[in-house]
């Protein structure tokens, strides 16, 4: 068993003390260590500059606002404790629901995105059921006169509705269970899958509340299905009840008609919604960020494998590991940095220039790495010069800037040759950096938008002055497949130095693409839905227009005997089609123009009531109609008089 065996982390030997059950998760889910904080640990050591979260659990009684009450104070007795190198902007201490800041972080809009969703899943389910109420009005249509024999015969009319609402629960009910079966499976799927992160402690399964929560919807869809059909059939008018068909069902296809326009205008706001979803996300995916994203692998590699490196072990291991590499065949260029993109909110000093620490800005980004490492990123160079090897622990500190750097704390003159620093003028353990060159800007997610990317100012820094236990190893494959060397790149690393081990391969493509996991998957399955609510839209009108042909076959007979063309009966059918429809899509464009300003957080660079998306979105509905209207139309067109005129 696990517990009482001894695992190496780093440069320390650690005790396994337990084991967490398998369900166990928690923030972030990839965790699969948990380590306890000792003495020597940069959190008590470096309180002050280790970022740390905290929780507790609220005593019974005890209010957020008064959990908030006691923090302020504690941290106005601690405050003096702070050393005066250290800034930090005003703040106050805020009680957050620990499940609400996990659903935060799991996804920014993950909130917003499932009642998007849901929302979705119920125009389906609204549409479905227009489709099979105009099913059961056009049934109901054929079985007037059975109603009306029964009718005479006693029956009365509570217990026709009685009757006629059982049918619809038997659909109801059947239609639940099949849906219940799918989705039993489709949670499996996506575990299997694994399209974006779920909160913790949140996994999709069937429980017993949601087989009530289906119970219940299946009456509902019985009513909204079934009253009015029922409703309808069982007050049949006896006195009428034998009469011609066509003027016993006018009313009803009338219905049918409001029906089939509902289904369309519900199609198209949602159609609309996941076309202005699909716009937006395919405009974040390709949004240049700066640097050449294409045929870039990266991995995290320990750079102080053994309980013996120092830095200077680190610094050759990083050397060797980056020859062997740049020396591989097929290989562009290889480098090192602490991330794959600059991260951080560092507060930036300029020399000469007045520093306020209760005003200071803090968002400027950071990156250590090697001095290839703008070549191998292709990070174009707009001035000066990158880093070279003369760039030493020993030699002055340099940097390189962003253009955004340059805008924001050197507007005017050359920044070339300046000097920075990451903390105030006074901090002696930050050291003063000169600009030895500026690069182009990077933009990157944001933490607070998932939606969104931002252009901060960044500091780059090279990796010899400033070396580290780990680092983002970059290996550019310009002429092949990126991942299918990722064993050639493993295999070299190990050969350089045995202990080193390579985590999270991947590309640079993956990884970005990981960010934009969860708007992708709400635009897939919000688009699975605007798909499926478009078919259910078709098959409503060829519904609705197939049995408004059976019905007018005496009509279009007649007309056809006395000399209409097949031609005028098809285009005749067609105009009956559309101008359901029309009414439809205005109500839908309504519709849609307020979904768009709803759904305004979940889009990137795309306007919310873009016109030309809608009149796209009507052309693709109008286009779909036609489509299943041709098929009634051109039988009704095949209609021959005689047969019409001796059926009846």
């Amino acid at each position: 068993t696990m517990p009482g065996k001894t695992l190496r982390l780093g440069r320390s030997a650690c005790a396994v003390v337990g084991v967490m059950p398998k369900s166990f998760s928690f923030y972030p889910r990839e965790a699969q260590m948990w380590t306890v904080i000792t003495p020597d640990s940069d959190f008590v050591r470096q309180p002050w500059k280790t970022p740390a979260g905290v929780m507790g659990r609220l005593k019974a009684g005890v209010s957020r606002g008064a959990a908030e009450q006691e923090l302020t104070a504690i941290q106005a007795g601690i405050a003096t404790e702070k050393p005066p190198e250290l800034m930090e902007p005003p703040s106050v201490p805020v009680v957050l629901d620990m499940q609400r800041e996990f659903t935060w972080l799991t996804g920014r809009n993950l909130r917003e995105g499932l009642w998007l969703l849901f929302a979705a899943v119920a125009v389906v389910l609204l549409i479905a059921c227009v489709n099979v109420a105009n099913l059961l009005l056009g049934r109901a249509a054929e079985r007037q006169r059975e109603m009306a024999i029964r009718a005479s015969m006693g029956c009365g009319r509570r217990r026709m509705v009685r009757q006629l609402l059982t049918e619809s629960m038997v659909l109801s009910v059947f239609g639940a269970l099949a849906g219940v079966g799918i989705a039993a499976i489709v949670p499996r799927a996506l575990a299997a899958w694994s399209p974006v992160t779920l909160p913790p402690g949140n996994d999709a399964a069937i429980r017993w509340p949601v087989l009530l929560f289906v119970a219940l919807l299946a009456g509902i869809c019985t009513l909204l299905a079934g009253v009015a059909p029922a409703w309808r059939a069982s007050g049949t008018d006896l006195s009428t009840a034998f009469r011609a068909k066509g003027s016993q069902t006018a009313p009803l296809h009338r219905i049918g008609q409001v029906l089939v326009a509902l289904e369309v205008g519900l199609s198209l706001m949602l159609l609309s919604t996941a076309l202005l979803l699909t716009k937006s996300l395919m405009r974040l995916a390709d949004t240049p960020l700066g640097f050449r994203t294409d045929h870039l692998l990266t991995a995290r590699m320990k750079l102080a494998p053994g309980p013996e490196a120092t830095p200077d072990t680190q610094e050759r291991t990083a050397e060797a590991v980056l020859a062997r590499l740049a020396a591989m065949p097929g290989v562009g260029g290889a480098a090192l940095a602490s991330n794959v993109e600059p991260i951080g909110s560092d507060v930036l000093a300029a020399e000469g220039r007045r520093f306020d620490a209760q005003l200071a800005a803090h968002d400027v980004a950071t990156q250590v790495v090697s001095r290839n490492y703008l070549q191998t990123a292709e990070l174009p160079l707009l001035a000066g010069r990158g880093f070279s090897a003369t760039d030493t622990k020993d030699t002055q500190p340099v940097v390189l800037v962003s253009a955004a750097l340059v805008k924001e704390y050197f507007p005017v003159g050359n920044a070339i040759g300046r000097r920075i620093k990451l903390g105030r003028p006074e901090d002696a353990s930050a050291p003063w950096l000169t600009i030895v060159g500026v690069v182009g800007d990077v933009k990157s997610a944001s933490v607070f938008r998932e939606m969104g990317l931002v252009t901060n100012p960044v500091a780059y820094m090279p990796m010899a002055q400033h070396p580290r236990e780990a680092a983002t190893l970059l290996v550019r494959i310009p002429g092949g497949d990126s991942m299918n060397a990722a064993k050639d790149v493993e295999r070299v690393v190990a050969e350089t130095n045995r202990d080193l081990v390579l985590s999270d391969i991947q590309t640079v493509e993956e990884f970005l693409s990981k960010q934009n996991a969860q708007p992708r998957f709400r635009t897939v399955v919000l688009g699975g839905f605007a798909g499926m609510a478009l078919l259910l839209a078709a098959m409503g009108t060829y519904g609705v227009l197939s049995q408004r042909v059976v019905e007018r076959r005496l009509e279009i007979g007649i007309r056809m005997a006395l000399g209409s063309s097949r031609g005028r009966i098809v285009s005749r059918v067609l105009r009956e089609a559309l101008r359901w429809t029309l009414a439809g899509m205005v109500v839908g464009e309504a519709g849609a123009f307020v979904s768009s300003r709803v759904i305004r957080g979940l889009l990137y660079e795309t306007r919310a009531g873009d016109p030309w998306m809608l009149v796209s979105v009507v052309m693709i509905l109008s286009a779909t109609i036609v489509v299943a209207s041709v098929v009634p139309a051109w039988r009704a067109s095949q209609v021959q008089p005689m047969e019409a005129m001796r059926a009846e």
